[in-house]
């Protein structure tokens, strides 16, 4: 069962759900929440992709083709960031 989560929770799923999908990355246990996943090479476009759809099931959000950028997916701060305002619009 997929577990819909509070915005206080964010920074700790959104870094699980990194740490799993780039768990044999060997940087992997040096990331905190402003850590640059593409520039560290823990995240290309397929990890990218899959993190994506892992988001938008974890959070219950949809995440729009423009919402979609380098810098929106760049950091662990980054993607919370993303996700908060992307829930505020979806209950507006």
């Amino acid at each position: 069962m997929i577990r819909q989560y509070e915005p206080g929770d964010s920074k700790d799923v959104v870094l699980e759900i990194v740490k799993r999908i780039c768990g044999s990355h060997p940087r992997v246990y040096e990331v905190d929440t402003n850590t640059d996943l593409f520039e560290t090479g823990l995240l290309d476009s397929f990890s990218a992709i899959e993190l994506i759809v892992i988001l938008e099931t974890t959070f219950g959000v949809p995440i729009a083709v423009e919402e979609l950028t380098m810098e929106n997916l760049s950091s662990i701060d980054n993607i919370v960031k993303c996700i908060h305002l992307l829930k505020l619009k979806q209950d507006e």
